[in-house]
């Protein structure tokens, strides 16, 4: 008789998260994800260093020494890049570039055929504008305040009521037409993100979420 009984396979060992990667504000602090644009550095900490020179190291409460974080803050809006920021700059954009192409053409909803240089255009355009992608959705997940953002594009268009705008921040659309399309469309971006790339609407946005640049910093 033939043993057909079959052995699960082993359960993969979990992944150990190797760095914490914080995108600083002006007080070296932690920025809340959503809140990108109010970043002017980052640090890195390696925690198996971190626990190597502190076996009791905690990275939920405790700060890591200083020997196992690398701390870059890079010049404000405005001011000359140095040498080194200029660097840091070009590498993240280049690999930010790379992240959307492997999104777009690879894995079971990639398009191989696809030229994804205006998808790198459109997340450039909408970091040029202080929104940042968010990071657990990847490329088009657009983080901003729904309720604000539906006030704002009333605002714009002189209405008093955003209830019509509010029922809309679930749909994806066309980044060309803003025609509503089906959410795994391939290249299509969330409502909010194709309103926030109108002036107009991203004026009032900042107005009333307190976002965007400070005249005063100018």
């Amino acid at each position: 008789m033939t043993d057909t009984t079959t052995n699960p396979a082993p359960a993969k060992p979990k992944r150990e998260t190797v760095a914490l990667r914080d995108w600083l504000d002006l007080n070296g602090n932690p920025v809340e994800s959503g809140k990108e644009s109010d970043a002017i550095g980052f640090s890195y900490t390696h925690l198996p260093s971190a626990k190597r020179i502190n076996p009791a190291f905690n990275p939920e409460t405790d700060k890591a020494d200083v020997a196992a974080v690398f701390t870059k803050i890079l010049p404000a809006i405005g001011q000359p890049m140095t040498a080194d920021a200029l660097m840091c700059a070009i590498f993240g954009g280049l690999t930010l570039s790379g992240n959307i192409v492997n999104t777009a053409t690879n894995g079971p909803k990639g398009d191989p055929d696809l030229n994804p240089i205006e998808l790198i255009r459109e997340r450039f355009a909408e970091m040029e504008n202080g929104v940042w992608a968010d990071r657990a959705t990847g490329v088009g997940g657009v983080r901003y305040d729904k309720t604000k953002l539906a006030e704002a594009i009333a605002t714009a268009k002189g209405e008093t009521d955003p209830a019509p705008y509010l029922a809309k921040m679930e749909n994806k659309v066309d980044p060309k037409t803003g025609a509503t399309v089906a959410a795994d469309t391939k290249a299509a971006i969330s409502y909010g993100a194709f309103a926030l790339r109108n002036a107009q609407v991203k004026a009032a946005y900042d107005a009333l979420a307190g976002t965007g640049t400070d005249i005063g910093a100018l």
